[in-house]
């Protein structure tokens, strides 16, 4: 696949990312800063966003708290911003915590790991991505254990220039209600993975939503 197609299907995959948590209280409203969208830009996606906003006054996610951040980058000369909403706010990140274990992984380890991550992410496999992590801090602090996996892998996004602030990490596969990542984070993290040299087999392996696949 020609490099030139990159942005175009990282715009697809970015355009909706969510992060949701229950709560036992109705959420505080908060103010949201508006993106400001050209006229092209506001037609090109007027369904997206009229969709968000039923979404958001939907009575099922009452007492829910909703969180996205949706750029667009097909456009090589900037990232534009299409809608937000409690972007920058922790919430449970689910199985997308994984990507913060195996893309740091496809770096550190190279082609040799590339079989594990792409199982790993499309199959959601828990143990996988935990072992993984272990063997992050393994190769970078000399010890195979959780802890020091979070300690390296936290340093590598800040690296990078990710703001890891609020950012928790409980486990190495976001089984724990305890784990916490922004939607701005994740949606950062998937950005940053674009200017990788292992972005093709990251990019490979990401799981279709909606799509069941057979457990490994």
């Amino acid at each position: 696949m020609s490099p030139k197609f990159y942005p175009l299907l990282l715009g697809f995959f970015l355009l909706f990312t969510v992060s949701c948590r229950q709560e036992g209280k109705k959420a505080e409203k908060k103010v949201q800063d508006v993106p400001v969208l050209t006229s092209v830009e506001a037609k090109r996606f007027s369904q997206l966003l009229s969709d968000l906003e039923e979404l958001k006054a939907d009575g099922c996610l009452k007492n829910a708290t909703l969180g996205y951040f949706i750029i667009d980058i097909t456009k090589e000369s900037k990232k534009t911003v299409i809608a937000e909403c409690e972007q920058t706010k922790p919430m449970m990140p689910a199985s997308t915590l994984k990507l913060f274990v195996t893309a740091p992984a496809l770096e550190i380890f190279g082609p040799a790991i590339i079989p594990e991550v792409t199982v790993t992410n499309e199959h959601s496999i828990n143990w996988r991505s935990s072992k993984i992590l272990r063997r992050i801090g393994g190769k970078i602090y000399n010890h195979n254990t959780k802890d020091a996996g979070v300690q390296a892998i936290l340093e590598f996004w800040k690296a990078k220039g990710l703001d890891t602030r609020g950012m928790y990490f409980e486990d190495g596969n976001g089984l724990s209600r305890n784990n916490a990542i922004s939607p701005k984070q994740l949606v950062d993290a998937l950005f940053i993975m674009t200017q990788s040299k292992y972005f093709l087999p990251f990019y490979e392996s990401l799981p279709i939503a909606g799509l069941a696949l057979q457990d490994m």
